[in-house]
C-alpha cells in the first residue's frame, strides 16, 4: 500500500516579502535623493527594568535596522537613553532634532518608559518614523498585514491569548478592519478554534492546548509568540506564519514603509501582502507601490520627483 504524503503548510514567505519591499522602498528614496541631505536618529531607550514599561518600536535589533537603512541609502544615527536620563534631557534632544534640518527623521524604539508613553507627541509629524504604529507594536502589524488578504464577509478569525499586550493590539486592530475576532484565553475551550479560518496565537502556554484542534480547512496560522509547532495529518492549515525570524521580516517592512514615507515620499501607498487563493502563496508584495514609484520617476509635476530634481 502506498504511503499518502502529508501536506505541509505554505509558509508566508517573511524574507521574501522584506525583499520586494526594501527594493521598492530604495527606490523611492533614491529618487528623493535624500541621502546626503538628512538623517533619521533612533532614540533607542535600554531600560534596567522592564517594569512599567511601554512596547515602543520594531523588534528585532538594532544592527539589523542599521543594516536595512544603509541598504535604502539613508544615514542614521543612534542615541542610547537609559532609564536614569531624566525627562528633560529627553524632551530637550527631542525637540532639538526636531528643529535640526539635517535630521530628518526620528524613530523610538525599545521599551520606552510608561512616564513617557506619550513621547510621540513631542516629535513634528513630518518627522515621525512611527506615526503610522501609533497604538500598536510592529509585531501586531506585521501580523495584520499577514492576516488582511484572508479577511471576508465569512471568513471566522479568533485570537488566542487576547489577554497578552499583542492579544489585545491584534483584537482592536481586527476590529478597526471591521472584522469581530473571536477572543479566546486560557478560560475558554480552545477546541472552539476547530471551526476557525483565521487563527492568530500570542500566547506560548495556549499552544499546545488548541493545536490539536487545527484542520485542514483553516486558511492561516499566525504565531506572535515563537512557540513550537507541529503539523499532523488532517491538522496541517492552508499557510503559517510561525517562524519568529519570518514575521520579524515582516517588522521591518513595515518600519521601512514609515521610513519611506516620512523620508521620500509622504503619498506612496502602502504594500500588501497578496495571496493566490486559499494557499497563500505570494504574488507581488510591492504591486501598488513599484507601479506608483515609476509613474512619479517620470512625472515632473510631482513633489518627489521636483525634490529630486
Amino acid at each position: 500500500m502506498q504511503a499518502t504524503s502529508r501536506r505541509a503548510p505554505y509558509r508566508v514567505p517573511g524574507f521574501a516579502v522584506l525583499a520586494e519591499v526594501r527594493a521598492a522602498h530604495r527606490m523611492a528614496c533614491r529618487t528623493a535623493d535624500r541621502r546626503t541631505t538628512g538623517r533619521l536618529l533612533t532614540l533607542a531607550f535600554r531600560l534596567d527594568s522592564h517594569r512599567g514599561s511601554a512596547r515602543v518600536g520594531p523588534a528585532g535589533d538594532l544592527h539589523a535596522r542599521a543594516r536595512h537603512l544603509h541598504q535604502l541609502g539613508v544615514r542614521s544615527e543612534v542615541i542610547d537613553v537609559r532609564s536614569s536620563v531624566p525627562i528633560t534631557e529627553i524632551l530637550g534632544a527631542l525637540r532639538r532634532a526636531d528643529a535640526d534640518p539635517t535630521v530628518t527623521g526620528i524613530s523610538i524604539t525599545g521599551p520606552v518608559p510608561s512616564r513617557l508613553t506619550g513621547i510621540h507627541d513631542e516629535i513634528a509629524p513630518q518627522k515621525d518614523i512611527d506615526r503610522l504604529t501609533h497604538g500598536s507594536s510592529y509585531t501586531a502589524r506585521a501580523a495584520m498585514r499577514i492576516v488582511e488578504p484572508f479577511l471576508g464577509r465569512d471568513v471566522v478569525t479568533a485570537v488566542v491569548g487576547c489577554d497578552t499586550p499583542i492579544g489585545r493590539e491584534m483584537v482592536a486592530l481586527l476590529r478597526h478592519a471591521d472584522t469581530q475576532p473571536i477572543t479566546l484565553d486560557g478560560d475558554r475551550d480552545l477546541r472552539i478554534v476547530e471551526h476557525v479560518d483565521v487563527v492568530i496565537a500570542t500566547d506560548e502556554t495556549l499552544v499546545r492546548r488548541f493545536s490539536p484542534s487545527i484542520r485542514s480547512t483553516t486558511s492561516l496560522v499566525v504565531d506572535t509568540c515563537d512557540a513550537a509547532w507541529e503539523w499532523t495529518s488532517g491538522h496541517a492549515p492552508g499557510a503559517v506564519s510561525t517562524d519568529r525570524n519570518g514575521l520579524a521580516a515582516i517588522e521591518m517592512a513595515v518600519f521601512s514603509e514609515g521610513v519611506a514615507r516620512t523620508l521620500a515620499a509622504p503619498a506612496l501607498p502602502p504594500w500588501r501582502y497578496l495571496v493566490a487563493g486559499p494557499s497563500g502563496e505570494l504574488t507581488s508584495a510591492m504591486t501598488d507601490v513599484l507601479t506608483d514609484v515609476r509613474s512619479r520617476r517620470t512625472d515632473p509635476t510631482d513633489p518627489v520627483v521636483r525634490r529630486a530634481g
